[in-house]
């Protein structure tokens, strides 16, 4: 079930958008399920990966160049931190603190990268 995602998403141009994913479409059918604006689980090397609302974008219309990623910043956890935060202590009281300054989210998406994938 699709669900609006918390982060704000702008689309510039709906209808090249639309044309992109359905170029796309598998044997250009209308009922060949593809929608990579809904949230989606699979499995990926023996473990469940969920990719959220929107995360699957970038196949339509390309990888979101370094310019962009530097200006973008987004907080994982954000809707069951509360949970996480038992087993990696602090991760809320830093996202309260971005809550009431956005300012200070600057940067931890690499932060985040590096924390879950391993990447410097």
């Amino acid at each position: 079930m699709a669900r609006v995602h918390p982060s704000f998403v702008w689309i510039k141009d709906c209808a090249q958008l639309r044309n992109d994913i359905e170029a796309l479409r598998p044997n250009k059918s209308r009922f060949t399920q593809y929608d990579p604006i809904a949230p989606v689980t699979v499995r990926i090397g023996g473990q469940y990966v969920f990719f959220d609302t929107m995360a699957n974008i970038p196949v339509p219309v390309g990888a979101f160049p370094e310019s962009m990623l530097e200006r973008y910043d987004h907080l994982f956890c954000g809707s069951f931190v509360d949970q996480v935060d038992k087993t990696h202590t602090g991760l809320l009281a830093r996202h309260k603190a971005i809550y009431e300054n956005p300012l200070l989210a600057k940067g931890i998406l690499r932060q985040q990268e590096e924390y879950f994938y391993g990447k410097t």
